[in-house]
């Protein structure tokens, strides 16, 4: 079905230069940075024979499956082979193409660009969410963390290090707990790596000195720390380590801002130790960290680079120096006024000046340890981070600790809350009864029935708890609350500088709020075509690089407490480029196929086929499929017009995610999971022993294709849907219309080990249907040897 001549949707047959300045003189790009947002769609791609083109001849407006054609195991292996080939032949490097222009009016340092190309692909399109509690993978039983703030996300923000700690655990003598270690000792073995060092060290045993001795066996990388005086410690109260090189990077599928700043440090090749082993967070304590000190963030550290600064604008009470960065020379610089630091063209001349992986933080209580209001039973029970926030928005000068509001005044009367409250009363759940109409014109009447029952029993609890609240909001008294700021309020943000104009005063933000931006500036701009927004148009959403910008701030001004510029970057950009390139997005997806509805909602009978679960990268470093490489793999498939692709992302959690995280991970595939892993931890994965949706795996991006007859969106690619996972709650789908009830309900129906096929294919077409299937889409298993005939069904 694919046009030869176009391999399967490659780039148009034009020259480059020739298809670059015909692109160039239709969608000017004016002052803004190079876009993976707009690239994905504007680089031209190959079309399936027969497609109907525009005006232009380059873009496809049309193209339909016959309806004879539809149910023949030929019309999914054609859409499977076209992505494949897509990803394999024509790498994201083309992509970049329609970008030149900007990149000329950006880029002043190659391996800068080199960088920021490289850290948006590993990263584009990720959903938003609570990074250690999305993979979920456990505890330590019987076990100790040191120091206190290690933890898992400490581990999978090491991965993506070109050289990381193996940490080891050991009991101490007067202690039976265990301290540190989490680590996975391998995919087979996915749980923490034990003590095999014996009794430890004397001090200055050459044996175990990275200075002198033997040398150690390649297989046993020597222990390295902690060190004192070049020498190792010898009873350390935390957990030893040993230096290795990372020879299989891997990165997460979902990361909130503080998340995704802290890769913009780890992938220009600081370490998670110089983040203080925790990584960024959006609160003022940043500022502290090490890799803005210039000093080591722990005895036995390796001194950070030197060369970045904290600019504060308040020093801490009686801690000037740490709020002031702790610079390097023992000074303390004194605060900058707040436009120095968010006008880009006044940034720019500070010193050190604004640069790529700058971060800026926004957190409320500006650093206030804690804080005493007057509050209601009813607000300090109910609304406690709502008054926060309302007091803390009484500030009147950015980055102050101290605040006075009304609630700060003894003796203060709560008011009248009855009047909120009953324009709160809960009712049914609009999405939710529009789901359950959809179930049952589909003809699935009990689980309309079901869900109707779900909807009437939240209902029944949520106007419990409204009742409840009512009650306690009749007491306007108030007395004094003492509330210990120990978590990130609504409104702390943080994000980093991925690009600086070389000429102009501009930034490029890598930022979790992207989506929403850009979308807004291309509605505003007029130069910018309806189309340049196809991407984001649906969801108007997401972690995607964003437009250029003169000036930077989330809008909560007064919770801005600092900007943070790093040293030079510690390791060759160019290298950190290309091992980053290697890193496997530690997710799972599927792809299904269905009709494409054309004003009904899409019901059951329109799900044609539903593949295998499937890792996110092959057997080989190249094999990465990254949401940003799927995006730009389901353009123009075959009859994109009538027939609708989706690719469902999903996080994998629990013994599943410290598997796949491993180092050395990649060789695994899911059966070999299932056979070689599953059955040694059975409690765990529950009485089924198999991989389920929502346990094993929870949801969290889909992507499609659009189908509109408009050369600005016929056939391009678009994020359909998000899924939130904050801490402590369940995922959210953002839009919550935006995602079928239909392919749901079959992707639950559907084991992981099996596909789904219409019944109007026919019986026993499985293994046909595997022998037309890419491996990408078997989990790395060669596809089956297929018959003479298989290609000849009818």
């Amino acid at each position: 079905m694919a046009d030869g001549n176009q391999g399967g949707g490659g780039p148009a047959q034009a020259p480059a230069g020739d298809f670059l300045t015909k692109l160039s003189e239709a969608y000017p790009y004016g002052d803004e940075p190079p876009r993976l947002t707009v690239a994905i769609n504007d680089m031209a791609a190959g079309a399936p024979d027969g497609a109907e083109f525009g005006d232009d001849g380059v873009r496809p407006v049309r193209h339909e499956v016959p309806e004879g054609a539809i149910y023949q195991p030929e019309t999914i292996g054609d859409v499977l082979a076209w992505i494949d080939q897509r990803i394999h032949a024509f790498p994201m490097d083309q992509v970049w193409l329609t970008q030149a222009g900007p990149l000329m009016n950006w880029c002043a340092d190659p391996k800068e660009e080199q960088w920021a190309q490289a850290v948006t692909e590993i990263l584009f399109g990720a959903t938003y969410g609570n990074l250690g509690g999305s993979y979920d993978m456990g505890t330590r039983k019987k076990a100790s963390p040191f120091p206190a703030s290690e933890n898992w996300e400490s581990y999978i923000f090491s991965r993506i290090q070109r050289r990381y700690r193996s940490k080891l655990a050991r009991p101490t003598k007067n202690q039976k707990h265990i301290y540190g270690c989490y680590n996975v000792a391998s995919w087979l073995h996915p749980d923490p790596i034990q003590d095999d060092l014996g009794e430890p060290a004397p001090s200055g045993d050459a044996s175990l000195s990275p200075s002198g001795g033997s040398e150690a066996p390649e297989d046993k990388p020597p222990v390295v720390g902690p060190l004192v005086g070049g020498e190792l410690l010898a009873n350390p109260v935390g957990p030893r380590w040993k230096e290795q090189e990372n020879t299989d990077p891997a990165v997460p599928i979902v990361v909130a801002c503080q998340h995704l700043a802290t890769y913009g440090a780890l992938t220009r090749g600081f370490r998670i130790e110089h983040l203080d082993s925790i990584g960024y967070a959006a609160q003022f304590a940043t500022g502290g960290f090490a890799i803005f000190s210039g000093k080591p963030a722990a005895p036995g550290d390796e001194p950070p680079p030197q060369g970045g600064r904290w600019y504060t604008l308040q020093p801490a009470a009686g801690d000037e120096d740490k709020a002031s960065a702790g610079q390097a020379n023992g000074g303390s610089p004194p605060p900058v006024p707040y436009e120095d630091l968010l006008q880009v063209e006044r940034a720019r001349r500070l010193s050190p000046p604004l640069a790529p992986g700058t971060i800026f933080v926004f957190d409320p209580d500006a650093g206030a340890q804690k804080v005493t209001l007057y509050l209601s039973r009813y607000e300090d029970e109910c609304i406690r981070e709502k008054v926060l926030m309302k007091h803390f928005a009484a500030r009147k000068t950015p980055g102050v600790q101290e605040v006075e509001s009304a609630y700060s005044q003894k003796g203060r009367v709560a008011p009248d809350y009855q009047r909120e409250l009953d324009l709160a009363k809960p009712t049914e759940d609009a999405g939710l009864l529009r789901d359950i109409r959809i179930l049952e014109k589909g003809g699935q009447t009990v689980l309309a029935e079901q869900k109707r029952a779900q909807m009437q029993e939240k209902l029944k609890k949520d106007l419990g708890e409204w009742e409840h609240q009512k009650t306690l909001a009749l007491d306007t008294s108030t007395k004094a609350v003492v509330i210990d700021l120990k978590k990130q309020l609504d409104g702390s943000h943080i994000h980093y500088v991925l690009r600086v104009h070389k000429d102009k005063p501009l930034v490029q933000l890598m930022d979790t709020g992207n989506g929403s931006n850009f979308w807004a500036k291309i509605k505003a701009e007029s130069r910018e075509s309806p189309g340049r927004g196809a991407l984001i148009a649906f969801m108007q959403a997401g972690i995607v690089d964003g437009s250029a910008q003169s000036k930077v701030g989330p809008g909560q001004m007064l919770g801005f407490c600092g900007t943070g510029v790093t040293p030079p970057p510690p390791e060759d950009l160019g290298e950190m480029a290309a091992f980053i390139k290697k890193a496997r997005p530690v997710g799972l997806f599927r792809l299904v196929l269905t009709r494409r509805p054309s004003k009904a909602a899409m019901t059951p009978d329109d799900v044609l086929y539903v593949s295998r679960l499937a890792r996110m990268y092959g057997g080989s470093p190249e094999q990465n499929y990254t949401i940003a490489q799927m995006l730009w793999g389901i353009r123009n498939t075959p009859g994109f017009t009538n027939l609708q692709p989706w690719v469902i992302f999903f996080i994998p959690r629990g013994v599943l995610a410290r598997s796949m995280w491993a180092h050395g991970g990649r060789e695994m595939t899911l059966s070999m999971f299932m056979s070689d892993v599953a059955p040694n931890y059975k409690d765990e994965l529950g009485k089924t022993g198999g991989l389920n949706l929502n346990k094993q795996y929870l949801p969290a991006v889909a992507i499609t294709n659009s189908g509109m007859p408009d050369p600005e969106y016929a056939g391009k690619s678009q994020l359909q849907c998000r899924w939130k996972y904050m801490s402590g709650g369940s995922g959210k789908a953002e839009p919550g219309g935006a995602w079928p009830p239909a392919i749901e309900n079959k992707l639950k129906e559907t084991a992981w080990n099996k596909i789904f096929v219409h019944p109007s294919f026919g019986k026993g077409l499985e293994e046909r249907i595997d022998a037309l299937t890419p491996s990408m889409f078997l989990d790395g298993a060669a596809p089956p040897k297929a018959d003479d005939d298989a290609h000849a069904l009818s």
